[in-house]
């Protein structure tokens, strides 16, 4: 006769599904969600802070609510393109995401987006505001950022 279960062990059958949670969670764990002021460090560093009339605080709010200020992040966006990294650009437009045609005005890859060397994206993001429509290529710019009090992202990091 079998004692009481013990309550510290998985049953068989649940070890599989609870190794690919506990592996979901490492994996997730490694990518890079940068602080506000590690964002806005390497903002400043890149030229961005007060590029065609946008503050820092513009360009927080924009990757805070584009990609949570994750560098690795890759979403769909409603339109059904891909949008890379800390500011969401847009594949087949800005970079090309390696398959299919792309305008890739930014000249550059979408891999290249989605890590913690900024540059691209900095270098992307001005290309951007340069073109015609300027922030407004950015829907999370649109509805959660343009015309909006942004003095909350204003933030003191020893600028």
């Amino acid at each position: 006769m079998r004692g009481s279960p013990n309550p510290h062990r998985l049953p068989g059958g649940l070890w599989g599904p609870f190794l690919c949670l506990l592996a979901g969670l490492v994996l997730d764990t490694e990518t890079l969600v940068m602080s506000q002021c590690e964002l806005a460090h390497a903002l400043q560093e890149g030229g961005l802070d007060g590029y065609h009339g946008h503050s820092l605080a513009h360009w927080l709010c924009l990757a805070h609510h584009g990609s949570g200020l994750n560098t690795e992040a890759i979403f769909r966006l409603p339109d059904g393109s891909m949008g890379y990294g800390v500011f969401q650009i847009r594949g087949h437009k800005w970079c090309s995401p390696g398959e299919g045609l792309s305008e890739n005005h930014c000249h550059m890859d979408c891999q290249d987006l989605l890590d913690t060397d900024l540059s691209n994206d900095i270098t992307c993001a001005k290309i951007m505001v340069d073109n015609p429509g300027g922030t407004d290529a950015w829907d999370p710019w649109s509805h959660h950022c343009k015309g909006h009090d942004l003095s909350d992202w204003a933030v003191n990091c020893g600028h």
